[in-house]
């Protein structure tokens, strides 16, 4: 459907039908989500509707049973106990929806405290499932059922397709003489049954149901939501046999997104915000396609522009607090969380903003606070887990780091930054073999990433697996999908000059080197080392820069606002360089290797490396500092007094991660 065609006033009518709908049936996130979409149609489409017959019949149906609703209020209140109480032995298919779904509420209330009780609310949820799920299942999926396959479910998406899904709404009867509110009730009966199946490991039927629930009754997203939750891989979405509507691009779109298809993701959502103008929803998703692109400047301008929109709204706002973070952006990542905790103190989302501020900050432990406040509030928040994991990297807790990590990937294994998190920390822990495990996951996930194939191929080269061919391969690979910071450039130099292949390995060099030329084109570029700017050949994988590939020259910090000073390099490296936040983790970073924990010693097997590196740049210049290595050190202080062909030089070869470890010069 085109955005001006004939079927846009009963798009507008089928919408204004189904919010009503979901909120007789008490599914209030869902009704808010269509209510948005609603509120972002086009002016035209805006003004006020003149509503048909079918639609005033509907607002103007006859009265429920009281039974109905008692449950409703006491739904409204969250007593669901009660609520179900209440519709114990009332017939219709409304009453047994609403019966069924006070149910599974009740049950997820008593899975929440059950796990408090037993090990607080960051234990496991495996020993502690719904209770109430086998009772659901029975009732909506036993005989006679409405939501069993055959003639009524067949009845009720022809009712559906009559009313709702098609004119709009209304009290007319579909085939099999069932109203449009009967028929609504029935797909999402089939919806909950879908989601009972699903919690139950039974996914295969949880599609099922959830294709009947879509088909019937196309406008509920929290079922277009867990039909995606069911679905294994992009392959199982694009086979499902779905009716023809206008919401199925929301739901391919959103696939896109969730299988790290970005760019497809992006030309969806664009191709909905013809439609869609105004719709925060969209903006949102769109920014969150940027974002797994590593395109943060884009993200965060539809993240700034989605606020000045919507300035109370909390979703999305952890990932733009990653951005942040990425970016070192302090005073706006301080005003973002200032915002949020008035806005709503009490959200997971506002959590994680004010986690990142003080991760930002140097403060891990009150980062992990909060983190862990994010995980009482919604115990499947998967961004918190997984940042969680990473501040217990920075505070040397290397078990509990694995153990978030393992709690992230058990809520969602299509997370490779938790999968990538687990690779990084093993390696830490040098069991190479346990982290080229977790990194071959963390690849098959993003196979076009080339950080996932410069991790696994620093894993191969690892004293205890020496598989110099494997490592260039995975370099190879990390080069042909545009690796931003030249590491395969420069590892495939290092690997052929080790195997003895010195033509390619200069030939390697001179790209890695022609890049860094092209990157500082038209930049003059101070080269006196800073304290800190020590980089370590073995020191773990190297995925990216701390700020990414957003600043080829980037400030140096003496001290943020109210914290600790800053130990970077004036390259933008850390001591110790460890990939973590979306670099896999938040974004595109790196992170400090915490003392004790980086994988061999400083200096550790880098002078000849550096010397053979250094004779093979132009000369004279590649001599002259060659011949200033001392043992496995390299000093600082002479570049300074070398001229400016030697700063260059040495620019180009600390950023193309060289295996030089600057020291202090002495007097003489």
């Amino acid at each position: 459907m085109t955005p001006g065609s004939s079927m846009t006033p009963n798009r507008r009518e089928e919408m204004y039908a189904a919010v009503w709908h979901l909120r007789e049936h008490c599914l209030f996130d869902s009704a808010k989500w269509l209510a948005e979409c609603l509120a972002a149609l086009p002016e035209e489409e805006l003004q006020p509707l003149q509503p048909s017959e079918s639609l005033l019949a509907l607002m103007h149906s006859e009265p429920e049973l009281p039974q109905v609703v008692l449950a409703k209020s006491y739904i409204d209140v969250k007593e669901y106990r009660r609520a179900a109480a209440a519709l114990e032995g009332v017939a219709g298919a409304k009453a047994r929806f609403l019966r069924c779904w006070a149910k599974y509420q009740a049950g997820e209330k008593r899975k929440v405290e059950e796990a408090v009780e037993r090990g607080g609310p960051l234990s496991k949820s495996s020993d502690n499932d719904n209770p109430e799920l086998a009772a659901i299942e029975a009732e909506l999926g036993g005989e006679g059922a409405l939501v069993v396959g055959g003639t009524a479910t067949t009845a009720a998406g022809d009712a559906a397709a009559a009313g709702a899904g098609g004119s709009g709404s209304g009290n007319g009867s579909g085939s099999g003489g069932a109203t449009v509110g009967e028929s609504v009730s029935v797909a999402l009966c089939q919806y909950l049954y879908g989601v009972v199946l699903l919690q139950l490991g039974r996914k295969g039927e949880a599609r099922r149901a959830m294709v009947d629930s879509v088909n019937a009754f196309p406008l509920n997203w929290a079922a277009w939501s867990s039909l995606q939750k069911a679905c294994d891989h992009k392959a199982h979405a694009l086979s499902l046999q779905l009716r023809s509507h206008w919401m199925s691009k929301f739901f391919f779109a959103s696939v896109c997104l969730e299988f790290q298809h970005n760019l497809e993701s992006l030309q969806r959502y664009d191709e909905l915000l013809q439609s869609f103008p105004a719709s925060c929803f969209i903006i949102g998703q769109a920014a969150t396609a940027h974002y797994n692109r590593r395109a943060f400047d884009e993200a965060q301008e539809l993240f700034e522009k989605l606020l000045k929109e919507d300035p109370y709204r909390i979703e999305g706002q952890d990932t733009y607090s990653n951005i942040l973070y990425v970016k070192e952006a302090f005073a706006q990542l301080s005003y973002l969380a200032h915002k949020a905790a008035l806005t709503d103190k009490y959200r997971p989302e506002t959590c994680c903003v004010i986690g990142n501020y003080y991760s930002l900050k140097g403060h891990h432990e009150k980062a992990v606070l909060y983190f862990k406040r994010a995980l009482k509030l919604n115990r499947e928040y998967l961004s918190a887990w997984t940042l969680m994991g990473h501040e217990y990297v920075e505070m040397k807790n290397t078990s509990a780091a694995i153990e978030a990590y393992r709690r992230a990937v058990d809520i969602s294994p299509r997370d490779y930054r938790a999968w990538y998190g687990l690779g990084q920390t093993y390696e830490i822990l040098a069991m190479p073999y346990y982290a080229l495990y977790y990194y071959r996951r963390a690849t098959q996930l993003r196979p076009m990433d080339a950080r996932m194939w410069a991790a696994m191929g620093q894993c191969y080269e690892h004293d205890q697996l020496r598989n110099l061919q494997s490592a260039v391969r995975c370099y190879h690979r990390a080069e042909s999908n545009g690796d931003r910071e030249g590491i395969a450039l420069h590892k495939l130099g290092f690997l052929y000059a080790r195997m003895g292949e010195k033509n390619r390995a200069a030939m390697y060099y001179k790209k890695n080197l022609d890049r860094m030329d092209d990157e500082s084109a038209g930049e003059s570029v101070c080269a006196t080392p800073s304290a800190g700017a020590e980089l370590g050949e073995s020191g773990g994988a190297q995925p990216a820069s701390r700020r990414g590939a957003l600043a080829p020259r980037a400030r140096r910090r003496t001290k943020p606002p109210g914290g600790q000073p800053a130990s970077r390099g004036r390259a933008g490296l850390p001591v110790g360089v460890l990939p973590r936040r979306g670099a896999p983790g938040r974004g595109g970073g790196v992170r400090h290797a915490p003392a004790g924990l980086r994988r061999g010693h400083q200096g550790e097997g880098q002078g000849p490396a550096a010397r053979d590196l250094l004779r093979a740049l132009p000369q004279p210049c590649g001599d002259v500092l060659a011949d200033l290595c001392v043992g496995d050190t390299l000093p600082a202080a002479p570049w300074a007094r070398r001229g400016g062909e030697a700063c260059k030089v040495l620019v180009a070869v600390v950023a193309a991660r060289c295996t030089i470890v600057p020291v202090r010069c002495k007097k003489k």
